[in-house]
């Protein structure tokens, strides 16, 4: 090390004139790698030549003022330029070169190269080339690379690079990578056998700093988004796009600016009145915001992504394909090569044997590249988590058995549409036919007929009067008519297809249920993660605080086990609460006070006082409302006395979380110490056979499987029983908003029925953010219970919403009409909008893009524009609700409408992809939800919907024909004799005009509600039939949910356990994207969550599932801000308080 450090110093001295140039490197470049020492080994590896051309120092100089751009094609000064030949090693592996020195008649420049190198780390030894046409020295790494000049500005390094983008697709592309132009370098060739695969390293290989990190600046084009690529073009050209381009003249004055700032800053003292490292203390001011690093940030850490091994590596000893068995197994089943085209097509389009391995956000070890939304196969989208994968394979399933139920329902499609029930459905529109749509209709007497029962239907009701036409009758007689459906849809064979529909949904759902548990095996195979090695102790004693004794603990009892992690949460809410509302508060002053660098208590005191001084009468009342900077310092005292206050409390334990080096420890422990939750709560010590299991060898502890790290709601670990009444009282909420949707929808429905169908729609793509809103009342220990009481939430709106209330809203007698405002027309309104509307506006995601390209380039800090590029927020209850509708709603109405079995299908498809690429393009990532989603829609959502689907058969069969009218006899009495004539108006869309004419063969009719009281003899059988199955699968279901009740209730009173799947021979410590239980608490204001417990022990375990790629893990330490403000208020920090939750890593032997 000191050898380097000496070499580069003599050759920093050696030309002051490099020295001027390296003013131009920007403050946020890559660490500067040292060159190799002079005794080091050589590399073993080919050399390769390579040529580059460079200006002369002068011609740099001349151009620099003039203030050309430095990119002259290289024949204008061809002249001036010297050619250099470097000896560079081979690009397919992590070397170091010699440093080369240059000379030139009256210029002494040097050049040297340095390529990746892990141990190289410091920062202020560089390694330049120089570009051409430039003054500016750009980092040479791997290969000579196009100059970056700028955050803004290194999208021209790509827009020359049309080659391998690293796909491990099995094509046989060729990797090329062209290099001019735009670029800095104009020639740059390979001789002595440099390959295509040596070409893609070396551009990879460029990507990397010194210490081997991947910079995400310099991502290939071809890999990049077409919203990042778009963005990146108008942000360099287009000052509307980029208002930062407006301030580009004034680039040389902010740099001299901030040079004086930071001499200034360098004198002034370190105390933090405020709390940790840079919260609240005095400090330099940011760089300017890159947008470039904003869409960095969001293809890297919003964006999930996955590893690969590039092409030309995968013959090579990688770390990724060696790191674990699951990693090996990836790499073996991904990259197998085969001489048949057929297999390469089915490959590269299917990638159904494809093993994936997600990358932790922001991995920059490994080469990563975005999950494909169309190509990524099923069986891998257990890598977003297990519920995520469940999600999509019950979309799948759900979506073919919806469109075998369409198929067996094709013979009633083909009989509605017959002459045999309405003449072929003439003149219906085209949606509808082979719907019971019925266009044959008839005035019928109904003497006894009133307005107020056809109420909401009084169009098909008159009173006429008519004269008659026998010889010596000429007085006038009124008749009431009314109209009649003559439509006969309750056939027994018809009725036979539907009851066969739902034995089919009744096994598909049975299938589906043992499906979906295999899938859920699978899925907990492929992906080992933390949840497979831990255990939860839910009732620890209160005392029981110390990580290092629960430890023990279990190492003691279960010999030859290692506890590799061990967390301890404590019941500190209201503080934990407290420090993040501080940070966002200071957030907020911050960008309140943009020109401000000084946050200190008593430079904001000042501020405010300054500021209170100033305001006028409308900015002191309009501050009482939306609050300034006054009132932000006022509050912010308030959370310091606060803080100090709750600071001084020891808090008693929540929950321990237990990581163990293997799999078959964990299954060990919950073998051995589960027990019932009335024993846990009893402290029955009998409930467990081994006596040493006993905590303190007196307590009985409550151990259980946890939920996956990143569900953790550490805010909200002790949930009292007032608590759990709130999430009823909240659910029973829903009610209330139901009532307001109704007569919202029926005031439409009046209208128009489009309007009533884009309006239940819109409910219901509303009605989600206001049950979040909801549950933000509630405390949940994890977000697997919140997506549950939140699924339950959206599901009874969305189902209610979305059939009950159209029923409701439409007269009874419109069921089988089929004009716009009636029933079938809007079902079929509904799945168009699910189908087309919904999913429009979910891939053009125009809330988040507006975000993205309007609000990120105006963002004043790097962080708010970071913020705006997170993506939207998802719930995976919201997808499973969505799903849940369409089903209830085909169900609900396939007796009548056959054909929206397939619509539901087709939207159901639509869903499946659309859901993977806003998953993989566009939403904010999720916690890794666990089966308890899936469980709940299996166990309870589809036994209920079945029930409901043979009921609401049983009742649209015995409700034809839905005109409400039943025959009651012969009109007139046998004493009666004569022919009448009535001329009745016709109704627009249903019956023109006609000419009624009654005799003594005429039948009278009577209101009859819903037609049940004259049904037909095939009527009668049908439903007969239909009422026996129904009555029985309702007590077959209904046993059945009683008994996923009670087996739930029966956790309380009996001890049991059951792995899933088989144990992985696989050690924690070698899973390649493990993670561990830390405590953490989640802002909107912040891009990353806030650490609740001591970074110090733990900021090098490589266990978090995050990474700030620009600032370390200390600066979200609230305790730090905690123990500052107990410093800075004149109290003593008492160690022995547990104020904070503590965790232990302590990685096995041969592993730290």
């Amino acid at each position: 090390m000191n050898n380097s450090d000496d070499r580069n110093k003599n050759m920093n001295n050696e030309n002051d004139d490099d020295k001027k140039i390296n003013k131009s490197v920007s403050p946020g470049s890559l660490p500067r790698p040292k060159p190799k020492s002079a005794g080091a080994e050589s590399s073993p590896h080919p050399k390769v030549t390579t040529t580059a051309w460079f200006p002369s120092f002068e011609e740099g100089e001349r151009r620099e003022q003039e203030g050309k751009s430095g990119s002259s094609s290289s024949s204008q000064h061809h002249g001036e330029h010297k050619e250099f030949r470097l000896k560079l090693p081979a690009f397919t592996d992590l070397y170091k070169a010699d440093s080369v020195k240059s000379q030139s008649t009256g210029i002494g420049s040097q050049f040297y190269h340095s390529a990746h190198s892990q141990a190289a780390s410091d920062d202020d030894d560089d390694d330049y080339y120089m570009s051409e046409g430039s003054s500016e020295l750009s980092y040479f790494n791997a290969k000579p690379t196009l100059d970056s000049g700028s955050d803004l500005d290194f999208a021209d390094a790509n827009d020359n690079y049309n080659g391998d983008d690293g796909d491990d697709d099995d094509d046989d592309d060729d990797d090329i990578m062209t290099m001019g132009g735009l670029g800095s370098i104009e020639a740059f060739s390979y001789h002595s056998g440099l390959d295509d695969r040596s070409r893609g390293s070396a551009f990879r290989n460029n990507r990397r700093n010194a210490r081997g990190e991947i910079d995400f600046l310099k991502d290939p084009l071809s890999t990049m988004t077409y919203g990042r690529r778009i963005a990146l073009y108008l942000s360099k050209r287009y000052a509307w796009y980029n208002p930062q381009l407006k301030e580009k003249n004034k680039k040389n004055d902010k740099q001299e600016q901030e040079r004086e700032q930071e001499q200034t800053l360098d004198a002034m003292e370190s105390n933090d009145n405020l709390g940790n490292g840079d919260q609240g203390q005095s400090r330099r001011p940011p760089p300017p915001p890159s947008i470039a690093k904003a869409w960095a940030y969001f293809e890297h850490i919003t964006l999930p992504r996955r590893k690969y091994i590039p092409k030309d590596q995968r013959n090579m000893d990688s770390p990724l394909s060696n790191t674990s068995n699951n990693s090996q197994r990836s790499t073996n089943m991904a990259f197998q090569k085969s001489s048949s085209s057929l297999h390469k097509i089915k490959t590269k389009v299917f990638k159904g044997n494809r093993k994936m391995d997600i990358a932790v956000p922001g991995e920059n070890k490994y080469e990563t590249k975005l999950y494909h939304p169309i190509t990524t196969p099923l069986s891998q989208m257990g890598d977003f988590g297990l519920g995520v994968g469940l999600y999509f394979s019950t979309l799948r399933a759900i979506m073919i058995l919806m469109l075998l139920a369409g198929i067996m329902n094709i013979p009633n499609f083909m009989y509605f549409a017959s002459d045999e029930y309405s003449k072929g459905q003439v003149g219906v529109q085209w949606f509808l036919k082979g719907s019971a749509v019925c266009n044959v209709h008839e005035w019928v007497p109904c003497p006894e007929c009133t307005e107020r029962q056809f109420r909401n239907a009084e169009e098909r009701l008159q009173v006429v009067q008519g004269e008659t036409t026998s010889v010596g009758f000429g007085e006038m007689y009124e008749m009431t008519f009314a109209l009649k459906n003559n439509c006969d849809g309750a056939i027994f064979r018809v009725g036979m297809v539907n009851f066969g529909t739902t034995l089919l949904i009744l096994v598909g759902m049975i299938v589906m249920r043992f499906y979906l548990e295999k899938m859920e095996v699978k899925f907990d195979e492929d992906e080992q993660t933390a949840q497979d090695y831990s255990i939860v102790v839910r009732n620890p004693p209160h005392d029981a605080v110390s990580p290092e004794e629960w430890r023990d603990f279990f190492m003691t009892n279960f010999h030859g086990s290692h506890v590799t992690c061990c967390t301890v949460g404590v019941d500190n809410d209201d503080l934990l609460h407290a420090l993040v509302a501080r940070r966002e508060l200071l957030q907020t002053l911050e960008d309140s006070l943009p020109n401000e660098t000084d946050f200190s208590i008593e430079n904001l005191a000042k501020i405010a006082q300054r500021m209170e001084l100033e305001r006028n009468r409308f900015q002191k009342l309009t501050s009482k409302v939306f609050g300034g900077v006054v009132e932000k310092y006022q509050k912010m005292l308030h959370l310091n006395s606060k803080i100090v206050e709750l600071s001084q409390t020891s808090y008693p334990a929540s929950s321990v979380f237990v990581t163990f080096e293997n799999e078959h420890t964990q299954r060990l422990v919950l073998e051995k110490m589960t027990v019932a939750l009335v024993d846990a709560k009893r402290q029955n010590k009998n409930a467990l056979s081994d006596p040493n299991l006993l905590f303190r060898c007196s307590h009985v502890c409550f151990v259980e499987e946890p939920a996956e790290p990143s569900t953790i709601r550490w805010q909200d670990q002790h949930v009292t029983n007032t608590e759990l009444a709130i999430k009823f009282i909240t659910t029973g909420f829903v009610l209330g908003l139901l009532a307001v949707s109704f007569f919202v929808i029926g005031a439409l429905h009046d209208i128009n029925a489009t309007f009533s169908a884009f309006a239940i729609s819109i409910s219901n793509a509303i009605f989600p953010t206001l049950a979040k809103m909801l549950s933000k009342f509630e405390k949940h220990r994890n977000e697997e219970q919140r997506e549950v009481w939140l699924y339950i939430k959206i599901a009874i709106f969305r189902c209610v919403n979305s059939a009950v209330i159209i029923l409701i809203i439409t007269p009874y007698t419109s069921t089988t009409l089929g004009r716009n405002n009636d029933l079938l027309a809007g079902v079929y309104n509904v799945f168009f909008a699910e189908i087309v509307t919904s999913t429009i506006l979910q891939l053009l995601d125009i809330g988040e893009n507006f975000k993205r390209h309007i609000m990120a380039p105006r963002a004043k800090s790097q962080e708010a524009m970071n913020l705006n590029m997170r993506g939207t927020e998802i719930f995976l209850a919201e997808r499973y609700t969505n799903m849940t509708k369409l089903v209830f709603l085909a169900i609900w109405h396939c007796p009548l409408y056959p054909g929206v079995l397939f619509m539901c299908a087709v939207a159901l498809f639509v869903n499946f992809f659309s859901d993977r690429f806003s998953l993989m393009r566009s939403w904010k990532p999720s916690p890794k939800l666990g089966r308890s989603m899936s469980s709940f829609t299996r166990d309870i959502t589809f036994p209920v919907i079945l029930m409901v689907m043979a009921f609401v058969a049983v009742r649209s069969w015995e409700n034809f024909t839905y005109d409400s009218l039943c025959s009651k006899g012969m009109l007139f009495t046998p004493d009666q004799s004569g022919t009448w004539q009535f001329n009745l108006k016709g109704i627009e869309g249903i019956i023109g005009d006609t000419q009624v004419t009654l005799n003594a063969d005429t039948i009278s009719h009577y209101y009859c509600g819903t037609n049940n009281e004259s049904m037909t003899e095939q009527q009668m059988k049908l439903t007969s039939v239909y009422a026996r199955f129904t009555y029985t699968i309702a007590a077959c279901i209904a046993l059945a949910i009683s008994a996923v009740i009670g087996f739930y209730v029966k956790r309380f009173y009996t001890a049991k356990y059951a792995p899933c799947g088989e144990a992985m021979n696989i050690p924690y410590s070698q899973v390649e994207s493990r993670t561990a239980y830390i405590p953490q608490v989640k802002s909107e204001s912040f891009a990353f969550p806030f650490l609740a417990c001591p970074v110090a022990k733990i900021r090098d375990c490589d266990l978090f599932e995050w990474e700030d790629p620009h600032k370390p893990y200390d600066d979200y330490d609230i305790t730090q801000d905690s123990k500052q403000l107990l410093l800075d208020s004149g109290k003593e920090i008492d160690e022995s308080l547990s104020v904070f939750g503590q965790m232990i890593h302590i990685p096995p032997v041969g592993n730290s």
